[in-house]
């Protein structure tokens, strides 16, 4: 009996290394995964940030531009996938009305850039409301590991109310948070300065601290931890000359400033956002975009010891225009570099050695996404990266140590042709589903308020290819109709009532 335990062990082991081995490249169309909920169809699509999960997996945070109509609205989302790249699930972070206040400033403008992986497994996520009214505000949201919510705060200050947009966020290994982004005071100073934010596991703010002496430093673009937890800080700001420069500050337990480094003057970064540390050799790297004393656009790569002290940087030349697709970085510290950006107006991932010698490049389907965390190092030496095609679809690309993939299927639910016909609609009270599916006893149609609820549902039995919905007990308005065959979703429908 243990031999045979001992060989289904051994199995399952090989079948675990296969399929972490495997690599590949995923298109996802997110509109079924919408429409149903809201009625909208993506007009436009910017994943954030890529993070791996304790379980294998990959986390996507995106910004999303809903239309319906002529009108377009804004909402956050992040989308969960298993190590193969299948999708386990989708959650819209800022269209769910249970959450009261946090759904009415959400409906408004909203920011959300970087997101961590928590010790539990879980997410927690910053995001900024709109700026205008009394309903604007600052949260930090947090997910379980499945995707549902556990808690959410506001930051708030009682005296003229700036917006914190906090790019990024990071956990440390007793629980509590670093976030940094800037502070943003609209009227009547319109004035911007970094900022960086401590709070408790559940959420509660410890401080929070904006920094300038001889300067007023600008936007803290990302964070890292030190092995002790101590959190460093890049970003950008400008000098007495007005030229944009790159900063990297060391903080205390406390946010007080301990060291602080800035890019050399040769150099001018129109941004500074990405930071990479290995605890192992007490080095990290910075990146950033900028150029150089021939005006010269670029890249440039720093290694940079924990206290402040620079080794050695990069600069890697290219026509760059694409100021939004900001660089994002990888390292094992002592072979190579793997990044991610735009090199001569081509969408780029490339591998460099310590050197500056290219080693390996391949074009990124699509174009990179607005975010410092497109790019992550996976198990087995492998990559991963995000980016987006059609500016509505996500692609996620796991490469292997070369930079090499496969094309597979997309995991998404794709619709080839119309499956289901609601007529006459608008509608009052009785309309008419007619259905081109294969008929069994599992079809159904589910009918859905705005708000997501489900109110009724339709049954096709007897080989029925049209059946009938009577809404004279419900209100006039937009209802959402799927067409589902057991759990499996055929095709969807948005109908309205008028009484």
């Amino acid at each position: 009996m243990k031999t045979k335990l001992l060989i289904f062990m051994i199995f399952l082991n090989l079948c675990f290394n296969l399929f972490s081995d495997e690599t590949f490249e995923r298109e996802y169309d997110l509109n079924p995964y919408i429409y149903p909920t809201t009625g909208d169809h993506i007009s436009e699509l910017t994943p954030r940030c890529l993070q791996t999960t304790p379980d294998g997996g990959y986390a996507v945070l995106m910004k999303i531009e809903l239309t319906e109509g002529m009108v377009a609205h804004f909402c956050t989302a992040l989308l969960k996938t298993d190590s193969l790249g299948n999708i386990q699930w989708f959650k819209m972070l800022t269209n769910d009305p249970t959450l009261s206040d946090f759904y009415i400033v959400m409906q408004g403008w909203y920011f959300a850039r970087g997101f961590t992986v928590t010790n539990d497994g879980g997410f927690v996520i910053p995001i900024t409301g709109d700026g205008y009214g009394e309903e604007s505000g600052s949260f930090i949201l947090k997910l379980d590991a499945n995707g549902e919510y556990e808690w959410h705060t506001q930051l708030a200050d009682e005296t003229s109310p700036p917006l914190h947009y906090l790019n990024t966020i990071k956990q440390t290994s007793d629980g509590d948070f670093y976030a940094a982004g800037y502070r943003d005071y609209l009227y009547p100073s319109y004035l911007k300065i970094m900022e960086v934010v401590k709070l408790t596991a559940q959420g509660d703010t410890l401080w929070t601290k904006t920094y300038q002496d001889s300067l007023i430093y600008k936007n803290a673009y990302d964070i890292a931890l030190t092995e002790k937890d101590k959190p460093l800080i890049v970003g950008h700001t400008w000098n007495s000359e007005l030229n944009w420069i790159g900063f990297t500050l060391g903080l205390s337990y406390e946010g007080e400033i301990e060291w602080k480094h800035f890019v050399e003057e040769q150099y001018q970064c129109f941004y500074y956002n990405s930071i990479l540390l290995d605890p192992a050799s007490n080095q990290f790297l910075t990146t950033g975009i900028c150029n150089n004393e021939n005006q010269d656009y670029g890249i440039i790569i720093e290694n940079i010891t924990n206290n402040g002290i620079v080794i050695d940087n990069y600069f890697i030349e290219s026509e760059y225009t694409f100021y939004q697709y900001l660089p994002s970085i990888v390292s094992d510290f002592n072979n190579y570099i793997v990044m991610a950006a735009i090199i001569n107006n081509n969408a780029e991932i490339c591998q460099f050695d310590l050197n500056n010698t290219l080693m390996w490049d391949r074009e990124v389907q699509g174009s990179l996404c607005d975010g410092p965390e497109v790019l992550q190092k996976v198990e087995n030496s492998y990559f991963a990266c995000i980016s987006i095609k059609n500016q509505d679809t996500l692609v996620i690309t796991k490469m292997d140590e070369n930079g090499n993939s496969t094309d597979v299927n997309d995991d998404v639910i794709v619709i080839q042709e119309p499956n289901l016909k609601a007529y006459p609609n608008p509608f009052n009270p009785i309309i008419n589903f007619e259905v081109k599916a294969e008929i069994d006893d599992n079809l159904r149609i589910e009918i859905y308020n705005i708000r997501g609820q489900k109110i009724d549902e339709v049954t096709f039995i007897n080989l029925q290819t049209v059946v009938s919905w009577n809404a004279n007990e419900f209100a006039s308005g937009v209802y959402l109709c799927n067409l589902v065959n057991k759990d499996e979703l055929l095709d969807f429908e948005k109908i309205l009532l008028i009484k």
